[in-house]
C-alpha cells in the first residue's frame, strides 16, 4: 500500500511539474497593437487623451485589467500589471477618447466621449479578443467594433 501511495503521489508532482513548466496560465505577453477606423490608421489629436484599458477573468470574481499607452499615431503597447505583459485569456476592451483637460479647458474641443461611450463598459463593449502567448499585435477598429488578435 505504501509502494502504491508513493507512486501516486510521484505521478502527481510530475504532473504538475509538467503543468508548469509549459507555461500553464504563467506566461505573459506584452502586447502591440493599433487602433483603426474602417481599416485605416485612427489618428489621436494632440486635443484628446486616450483611455484604453485590457480587462480579463482572473479567477472567482476577480479581474486582470492592464492599461495601454497610447501614442499620437494610434499604435499601443500594454505592458500588464508590473510590466511584465498580461497573462493569456479572453480580453474585453475598453475605449475613451475625451477632450483633454487643457482642451476642455481652452473650449478647443466639444466636452463629450468620441464614440458616444459604446466601447466605455467592459460588460457591453463589443471588442473582444483571445490573446495566446504568440499573439504579437491586436488591431482595434472602431468603425468596424472589432479587435483581432493576430
Amino acid at each position: 500500500m505504501n509502494r502504491r501511495a508513493f507512486r501516486v503521489g510521484l505521478v502527481a508532482v510530475l504532473l504538475l511539474t509538467a503543468a508548469a513548466a509549459s507555461g500553464c496560465g504563467s506566461r505573459r505577453v506584452k502586447v502591440q497593437g493599433r487602433l483603426e477606423q474602417d481599416g485605416k490608421p485612427l489618428q489621436v489629436s494632440p486635443d484628446d487623451q486616450v483611455f484604453l484599458v485590457l480587462s480579463c477573468p482572473a479567477g472567482e470574481g476577480r479581474r486582470e485589467s492592464s492599461n495601454a499607452v497610447v501614442n499620437r499615431d494610434g499604435t499601443f503597447t500594454v505592458y500588464g500589471p508590473e510590466g511584465g505583459g498580461v497573462t493569456p485569456g479572453q480580453y474585453a476592451i475598453t475605449l475613451r477618447v475625451t477632450p483633454s483637460i487643457y482642451a476642455a479647458t481652452a473650449q478647443k474641443a466639444q466636452a463629450g466621449e468620441k464614440f458616444a461611450n459604446a466601447f466605455s463598459d467592459a460588460s457591453t463593449t463589443p471588442l473582444r479578443c483571445e490573446l495566446t502567448a504568440s499573439t504579437k499585435e491586436v488591431v482595434i477598429d472602431v468603425g468596424r467594433k472589432s479587435a483581432t488578435a493576430r
